[in-house]
């Protein structure tokens, strides 16, 4: 599942030369497809998300690039998050274990990358939560108004 998002990616970095055309795309929405119809599948993007971290590492992305696409991965869980309980109880039981298995992955495939000044102050949003963390050990929770 998702593999497009992970090869498309290493075809680019490991293309010699990347040609445009005048050509035109049609893209075609499938009623029953993963972004249109909640399943425990749309859930089941976490393995991609952590491979195209390890790409970008591996091919020695700057810093910043890699904490913004790792920051995109904490923001998507987040909101994979929100969905899953707001429609929780329109699941049937077995989609619902499926569900709660992917979210639980994705949840165990995400690192936080710190810079020295992260271990000094930060921001933190995991689910509903915002957390301000002081020198690394002091955790606050806040609400944003």
């Amino acid at each position: 599942m998702n593999g497009d998002e992970y090869s498309t990616r290493e075809f680019f970095l490991n293309a010699d030369t990347v040609a445009f055309c005048d050509g035109k795309y049609y893209y075609y929405q499938e009623k029953g497809s993963i972004t249109k119809k909640l399943t425990p599948k749309i859930f089941d993007v976490w393995d991609a998300g952590a491979r195209l971290e390890k790409l970008l590492i591996n091919n020695k992305f700057p810093k910043a690039i890699i904490r913004k696409f790792n920051r995109s991965r904490f923001n998507n869980y987040s909101h994979l998050l929100k969905r899953f309980e707001l429609n929780r109880d329109k699941m049937t039981p077995q989609d619902t274990e499926q569900s709660v298995h992917n979210l639980k992955m994705y949840r165990n495939s995400l690192r936080i990358y710190k810079t020295f000044i992260d271990y000094i102050f930060r921001k933190e949003k995991i689910g509903s939560e915002r957390i301000i963390v002081l020198f690394n050990l002091l955790k606050l929770k806040y609400r944003k108004k």
